[in-house]
């Protein structure tokens, strides 16, 4: 009976799938509102291996590998690529069943070539990409692997909320996710553009990833191959409910290197996608676009209200435009971060972080800038890998 009722399940899934392939349909759901994604048959189980390249992470690595045999879906293989670690990274890891160890030669000094190396032992289907200091949900492959279901999907990525809420500098990262992540990145999921799809934790179609090859010429790789995959039209996704813990920074030195790291990996993708984002793909460019001004734009007019009301040029209409625009970005940000923090469970921190996120966005703007100005102006190319813890 049950067979029956799957294999009816199944037959109804391919027929929506058949009418909503329909360019026109698609366009007119969209419009309204509404994405339209190809149901998944029961059946779809594809094989899995987790890549976790790793240095220096003897704190983190059991953990990390313990969450990953813990998950819902079967996980064929787990590699651990050892960067030459100093430490115990490799002897922890390889005291798991089940896991297999690779030590590279030398140290490469940038987790994209690490990747590049233990992906040329990967054989199955799918390939989970993990840091090792993430720890995942238990269900979270089950969650994310669906995504992949469609031909053209090159990638897809998950909801992240820090590992340990202790500091300020947690507290505001989680912030940052709740707003950034639950806004922007499901508003861009649904109009099927990502500026980047998280590198902490991810699933690849093994042979589409092998066949574009790891980017190695930005520090920020994960932002690099998103870039690409779009580029050469593939599709990548977020996938809200697939939810991994990453270790983020708790003190303002390791947050200052690791916002940094991004900002100065954007400026070199920039660089080396420029040419196409014009030509290739609009979606990307409007995005990258609105990404570049926002950045500027905010500091502007934080700056430029604080000089007013200092000056008391109250009265004027430019004052009181900013002012209800920073009113109900405010307002928006706050309702938006509580939404959250009620789903995830994070109200507490959330509220603790709340006060110091404008203050992080003052920061990071500053590093934003000074990021594009010796990535761009200078032409000093950031190569040397900071952590984020």
């Amino acid at each position: 009976m049950k067979d029956k009722l799957d294999s009816y399940k199944d037959k109804l899934v391919s027929y929506k799938n058949k009418l909503t392939s329909y360019r026109f349909i698609k366009i007119f759901l969209l419009l309204i509102g509404i994405r339209i994604e190809n149901q998944v048959p029961t059946d779809y189980r594809p094989e899995v291996t987790v890549l976790i390249p790793a240095y220096n992470e003897e704190d983190w690595i059991g953990a990390t590998v313990k969450s990953v045999l813990d998950q819902t879906y079967p996980v064929k293989e787990i590699i651990v690529v050892d960067d030459s670690s100093s430490d115990r990274t490799g002897e922890i890891a390889g005291s798991f069943s089940g896991v297999r160890v690779l030590r590279t030669p030398v140290q490469t000094g940038m987790k994209a070539k690490a990747q590049k190396y233990g992906l040329k032992f990967v054989e199955t289907e799918l390939l989970v990409m993990l840091d090792a200091d993430t720890v995942l949900k238990e269900d979270a492959i089950e969650k994310i692997v669906p995504a992949t279901y469609d031909d053209n999907t090159f990638s897809a990525c998950g909801f992240v909320i820090p590992q340990d809420i202790g500091s300020i500098w947690e507290s505001v990262r989680l912030v940052q996710y709740l707003f950034g992540i639950g806004f922007f990145k499901n508003t861009q999921n649904f109009w099927g553009t990502l500026f980047v799809v998280s590198g902490c934790f991810s699933i690849y179609k093994t042979e589409l990833l092998k066949s574009i090859d790891i980017p190695e010429d930005s520090i920020a790789e994960d932002l690099a191959l998103t870039f690409q995959a779009q580029l050469e039209g593939y599709r990548v996704k977020f996938i809200k409910d697939a939810v991994s813990y990453p270790k983020d920074p708790d003190n303002w030195l390791t947050y200052r290197n690791q916002i940094r790291r991004w900002y100065r990996g954007f400026f070199q993708c920039l660089k080396m996608y420029k040419g196409d984002l014009l030509s290739k793909n609009k979606k990307l460019l409007a995005l990258t676009t609105v990404h570049l001004l926002s950045n500027f734009l905010w500091i502007f007019l934080v700056v430029g209200f604080i000089t007013m009301t200092i000056q008391g040029s109250t009265g004027i209409y430019l004052y009181q435009a900013i002012f209800y625009f920073l009113l109900f970005d405010f307002s928006f940000t706050v309702f938006m971060v509580l939404k959250g923090a009620i789903k995830y469970k994070r109200i507490r921190p959330a509220l603790a972080g709340i006060p110091f996120y404008w203050l992080s966005l003052i920061i990071d703007n500053v590093i934003f800038i000074e990021s594009g100005y010796i990535e761009l102006y200078r032409n000093n190319k950031l190569v040397v890998w900071h952590k984020g813890h």
